[in-house]
Order: C-alpha cells, then structure tokens, then sequence
C-alpha cells in the first residue's frame, strides 16, 4: 500500500504500526497540537526527529514547549517557515521520512 493514498490521519496509524518510526523523520507543523504529539512519540519510538515550528517573535516552540525536558533534548528543532527555501532544505536534508503537518489555521478575533 502506498503512503500518499491514505488520508493524513491513516498514513501516521499506518506509519507508526508498522515499524517506520525508526529512523531520520522530520515533522512540519511541529509546534501545532497533532504535530508535537507526533513528535514526541516518534522520539518514544526511537526515531531522530527534526521538527519545523514556525518562527514567531517569541522565539518559542509552540506546543512543543509543553513535551518533557526529555524529550525535548532529543529534538532537532528548526524554526523558520515552510515558504522560506533555506528552512525547508535544513529540514529535509539527510532525512527518510517527511511528515507534513503544517497548516495556516484561521482563528477569529473574539
């Protein structure tokens, strides 16, 4: 079965119960809720992961923060944009697997 034919949320059970986990992964849309749960299991299952989480001028990780200081430590973390070509070669440079989480999400003013 190829990846790219199941929906988003399939391709990571699909992923992740079946033993590729292991390995070079990078995680888009790191900083987000789906993303830095992936993120931190991938580290639990092993895999050395490189996470993009969009830069912001808190200079923070997003949801990524909140992950325990181990597995914090076993993190590459980038942040920059997906739009910026500089950013998106450090994070799929040398890697197996690419996880592409990110989204530009509407919030509403309330």
């Amino acid at each position: 079965m190829w990846l790219s034919s199941l929906s988003p949320p399939a391709a990571l059970i699909f992923t992740l119960n079946h033993g590729l986990a292991n390995g070079k992964r990078s995680v888009t849309g790191a900083g987000g809720g789906l993303g830095s749960h992936l993120v931190e299991r991938l580290v639990e299952l092993g895999a050395r992961v490189r996470a993009l989480a969009r830069y912001n001028c808190r200079n923070d990780w997003g949801l990524l923060e909140m992950l325990p200081a181990s597995i914090k430590n076993e993190i590459d973390v980038i942040l920059g944009d997906l739009t910026d070509p500089h950013s998106t070669t450090r994070l799929v440079q040398g890697q197996e697997i690419i996880f592409p989480l990110a989204a530009l999400i509407a919030i509403p003013y309330s």
